[in-house]
């Protein structure tokens, strides 16, 4: 065995570090040049519609400025055991139509649960991003409480 060694390591080099190379530093920047070579092909008219619908997921209908967000996930709450306190949307900046909504919403219930609501408005695909969460509990109580209050952070691109 001691006398393939040098042969094992010129494998390696030759065979295995290429392939390692494509795999973990190329393959993705690759690829983006295809899809560019793609998109650079189309009419000039076409290549600017689709980068758009690509950037820009638009809707036809409000979740975050109507609060109908609220509607979408009222099962969920009911059946998780998850109380709303409070819920605030607010315009954070618009340009031409497109207004970017920020919708605080403050949940009250165990932790798994919130973070099964969390998992669930995450798989649904909604046209919003969960911008940020923050967990907080009441140290002061004497007896140990199983509620905690969550911020959750809501943002979405309306019309």
């Amino acid at each position: 065995m001691k006398a393939y060694t040098g042969i094992i390591k010129l494998i390696c080099l030759l065979i295995i570090a290429p392939i390692a190379v494509w795999e973990l530093g190329i393959k993705k920047t690759y690829d983006l040049y295809k899809e560019n070579q793609k998109i650079e092909m189309l009419p000039p008219n076409t290549s600017a519609m689709v980068l758009q619908k690509s950037v820009m997921p638009t809707t036809s209908e409000s979740l975050l400025s109507n609060g109908r967000i609220l509607q979408l996930l009222a099962d969920s709450f009911a059946v998780e055991g998850i109380q709303i306190v409070s819920y605030t949307p607010e315009i954070i900046d618009s340009e031409n139509d497109y207004k970017l909504y920020c919708g605080t919403l403050m949940l009250c219930g165990r932790f798994i649960n919130i973070v099964k609501l969390t998992s669930l408005i995450e798989k649904e695909k909604l046209p919003l991003k969960i911008s940020s969460i923050n967990f907080e509990y009441n140290s002061n109580q004497k007896y140990a409480v199983n509620n905690i209050t969550a911020t959750i952070l809501l943002q979405a691109i309306e019309n």
